[in-house]
């Protein structure tokens, strides 16, 4: 839950903390105290745009922080660690925190650590839900409108299932379309040509920086060639050679030396023997080197791994996905007729998959269309009716059908999308409704719901109806409402009052004093809003009222 909101130099509120309950917090205050720069703190740290004109007169940032303490099994708690966020799950907290500068880049931090506005975000789309004038247009969206009834349905086995089976057919179905595709053809003469290439190319891994560094070597030890070819000449050339000579010398000491003299002189001839073999060795190895050939060589596989990749392991690669993608270009008329048939079988099965989710759909709309358009009975919208359609269209990857909200404002009215028939506060209504019902079936204590002027346009008994359904859907979410209802502020477990005031005594410079209303405080506030003044009538009226909004 939100345990706490901190805010410094935001609009007129200069300073300011609260504290909201487990339960349901009312926000309230004179027009124009700043109400809204509260809504406008939980915005910013959920990830909402926020303009620099907010920043408080004569300040340099404003800045909002809230801490938030959570299970960890939560989806707030996995959405933080999934996107990094450092989280202790013996105790799991998140804190938000967003510094909106005048001017310059401002800065969103989670947990102490740098994070982006997406991030931001998306854990703030887990955290809380606002339910505000300007937020109501979510709901009018298809996209949302499904996902709120697949929710309330609890259908995520079949919309897995459906899921599955649609992933299927559309995979087999992009491979039979490819297929069949006259382009295709034309894509199989292309991979052959590819094919032929690579192939008469003989790539080999690592053949060309080989080459090359041969090359290299060759070019470097031209002059080492030369000396080693003179170096053979002196050896083993001529008949002045230094071969010939020790053989000379051999014969004309043969008997005249003894044993180790004559061993010495061997040792000798050995050792010149080996000098002179190990040289014509590199010579002759040099010789065979064809550097023409090399050259020529390595332009072939340049030219081949150019186009291919920019290495031989990626062209030969290349070489392995084209001879992939070719035989099934080159499918057979058996092979093409079993994939016709797999397509059916797969269209069937997605059929069944899909009319399994729609039951499921079309049962919990009628479920919820009844739910909600009780609960508008109280809400000051005494002839409304909510029905929710599910109607068939083309395949998407959520199903075969199509989900609108229709709404009947009043009786005799005609039935239309609700992003077309209702105002802002009862859209705000609407909202509630559906959170109640939604709460009814699958109870959330993780949830943080905030709602913004919902009682706007009514009054009395309707006003505590609103007041009623928000203590209910408090008692198994945080609920947080700015309001300007007495009706609807006396059921809050905890209460924020604002009051304007003079900054730094200087009184061009407004500020918002933002206090929690507690013991008589509390009696003074709730008779204020119920008739502008805390006479001893107005107090009385007060305290009966919150004493029956917690019976």
């Amino acid at each position: 839950m939100l345990t706490e909101l901190e805010i410094r130099n935001l609009g007129p509120i200069r300073t300011a903390s609260i504290e909201p309950s487990k339960g349901m917090t009312a926000i309230t205050g004179e027009t124009g105290a700043g109400k809204s720069m509260l809504l406008n703190a939980i915005r910013m740290i959920t990830g909402a745009s926020m303009n620099a004109n907010k920043v408080s007169p004569d300040a340099d940032k404003a800045t909002a922080s809230g801490a938030f303490d959570y299970d960890d099994d939560c989806d707030a708690v996995k959405t933080a660690v999934n996107h990094g966020v450092d989280v202790d799950m013996d105790s799991p907290e998140i804190i938000m925190k967003r510094i909106l500068p005048v001017s310059g880049r401002g800065k969103c931090l989670v947990n102490g650590d740098m994070a982006t506005m997406k991030t931001m975000r998306e854990i703030g789309d887990a955290l809380i839900t606002i339910h505000g004038q300007s937020d109501q247009v979510r709901i009018a969206n298809p996209v949302k409108q499904l996902q709120l009834l697949d929710y309330y349905a609890n259908d995520n086995i079949e919309l897995a299932a459906y899921k599955d089976a649609y992933d299927a057919r559309m995979a087999c179905e992009k491979k039979l379309n490819k297929l069949n595709d006259p382009d295709s053809l034309a894509r199989a003469e292309f991979l052959k040509e590819s094919i032929k290439k690579i192939k008469q190319a003989d790539l080999k891994p690592g053949e060309h920086d080989e080459l090359k560094q041969q090359i290299k070597l060759m070019e470097n030890n031209a002059n080492r060639m030369d000396a080693m070819r003179t170096a053979v000449n002196i050896l083993d050339g001529d008949d002045n050679s230094i071969m010939d000579s020790l053989h000379s010398i051999t014969r004309s000491l043969d008997g005249m030396l003894n044993d180790e003299q004559t061993e010495t002189l061997d040792t000798a001839v050995d050792a010149l023997n080996e000098i002179t073999r190990s040289l014509y060795d590199d010579i002759d190895h040099m010789d065979a080197f064809d550097l023409d050939a090399a050259n020529e060589r390595i332009m072939i596989i340049e030219q081949t791994i150019r186009r291919y990749g920019g290495s031989e392991e990626s062209a030969l690669e290349w070489l392995d996905n084209a001879e992939n993608e070719l035989s099934l270009l080159e499918a057979d008329d058996d092979a093409l007729e079993t994939l016709e048939e797999e397509l059916e079988s797969l269209k069937t099965n997605e059929n069944k998959k899909a009319k399994t989710l729609t039951l499921k759909r079309t049962t919990a709309a009628k479920a919820l269309s009844a739910q909600v358009s009780d609960e508008l009975s109280g809400l000051a919208m005494p002839d409304a009716k909510l029905e929710i359609t599910v109607n068939p269209m083309n395949a998407t990857s959520t199903g075969h059908d199509k989900v609108e909200f229709m709404l009947t404002a009043y009786k005799g009215a005609p039935s239309l999308p609700i992003g077309k028939s209702a105002s802002g506060g009862e859209l705000s209504r609407i909202m509630l409704a559906l959170e109640l019902a939604v709460a009814s079936k699958h109870p959330d204590n993780s949830l943080t719901f905030v709602f913004d002027e919902i009682d706007s346009g009514v009054g009395g008994s309707s006003a505590v109806e609103i007041g009623r359904r928000l203590a209910k859907l408090a008692e198994s979410s945080q609920v947080i409402i700015v309001t300007h209802l007495a009706q609807v502020a006396a059921y809050a477990d905890t209460q924020y009052v604002l009051s304007k005031g003079i900054h730094d005594d200087n009184a061009d410079i407004a500020s918002t004093v933002v206090m929690e209303a507690t013991g008589d405080g509390r009696i003074r506030e709730i008779a204020r809003m119920l008739s502008g003044d805390d006479s001893e009538i107005s107090m009385e009226h007060a305290k009966a009222l919150l004493d029956r909004s917690h019976v």
